[in-house]
């Protein structure tokens, strides 16, 4: 929240801040009709803000309001972050992530590491990190050396306190980036399987709403993660208990895929046919396709994305 005193032009910046700002959100000063007046600073994270503020009015980027001799600024929802995708195969990309993204007019930026000297970014230039999935192993550094680079990534990403998403592979890196272990899971979990909460997601209001009526949602994997020190299991299947856990309030592992969308989802089919092998919690081809439910998925996704902006960071 930013109030500016219109008797003497004095500024002030809360550290509890209003809808939309975060805490110790640096300002720019200028000087406007012999007042000071104090808006939140350009930066990456945020939409670039106008120095005149019916400028800003009309781009309906802030709303005001008086009380006595303060006028209280405030940031709305329209607000751009720079979305950070780390992306190990090609057949598993952000899928509504990059709508959602698209969407709210965020930035999406990827490192590829299936491309020869895919280039990371620095954690400066990255508000939101998106770490998908993929076939290989968290430990499979002899095979794939960039995984060990991009493990000392998020190792350090993750001390920034920014939002943070690992899907399936992504969950599992979060986990040893965290320092727990993954190991493989007593058996393989491919296609549409509920998903329930736990008595530890009543902690985290926001997912036990997300998960009340044990959502349906896609699943492939045969690794399981271990839940860090100071997080905690957030959800179970029947074949897995640990499919999701919080580091802080804004930094996500899942193992299942609620991002996924039809052609997402038939690249994975098509990439992993022969993993499709008869089992109790493996489907076939045609049984996935015909569980399929995007729309229920997406939701819950789209939820989890903006509970973790919403966190701040």
């Amino acid at each position: 929240m930013v109030a500016i005193n219109e008797k003497n032009g004095e500024a002030h910046e809360y550290l509890s801040p209003g809808p939309g700002i975060p805490r110790h959100t640096p300002a720019v000063h200028w000087l406007k009709h012999n007042r000071i007046m104090r808006f939140i600073q350009s930066c990456a994270l945020y939409h670039q803000l106008h120095d005149k503020l019916n400028e800003m009015k009309k781009l309906g980027i802030v709303w005001h309001f008086r009380k006595t001799d303060i006028t209280y600024i405030c940031h709305s929802n329209t607000c751009t972050m720079n979305v950070h995708v780390l992306q190990h195969v090609s057949f598993e990309g952000p899928e509504f992530i990059a709508d959602w993204c698209a969407e709210k007019g965020h930035h999406l930026t990827y490192t590829r590491f299936y491309q020869p000297g895919a280039p990371l970014p620095t954690q400066n230039d990255v508000d939101f990190l998106v770490i998908m999935g993929g076939p290989m192993g968290v430990y499979d550094t002899d095979i794939y050396p960039w995984l060990q680079q991009e493990k000392d990534f998020i190792t350090a990403f993750l001390t920034t306190n920014k939002p943070v998403l690992g899907i399936c592979l992504g969950a599992q890196l979060l986990s040893v980036c965290a320092g727990a272990a993954v190991q493989p899971a007593p058996q393989k979990e491919i296609g549409w399987f509920p998903v329930m909460p736990v008595a530890a997601t009543t902690a985290v209001p926001w997912l036990q709403a997300l998960l009340q009526h044990n959502p349906v949602l896609f699943h492939w994997h045969g690794d399981r993660f271990n839940i860090p020190a100071g997080a905690v299991n957030l959800a179970a299947t029947a074949a897995n208990d640990n499919q999701a856990f919080l580091l802080g309030n804004n930094q996500l592992a899942l193992q299942f895929h609620a991002e996924v969308k039809p052609d997402g989802m038939q690249r994975m089919i098509t990439a992993g046919l022969d993993e499709l092998q008869p089992g109790s919690f493996i489907q076939s081809a045609d049984t996935i396709t015909g569980k399929a439910n995007f729309s229920a998925s997406n939701t819950i996704m789209r939820g989890m994305l903006e509970q973790l902006v919403a966190a701040g960071s």
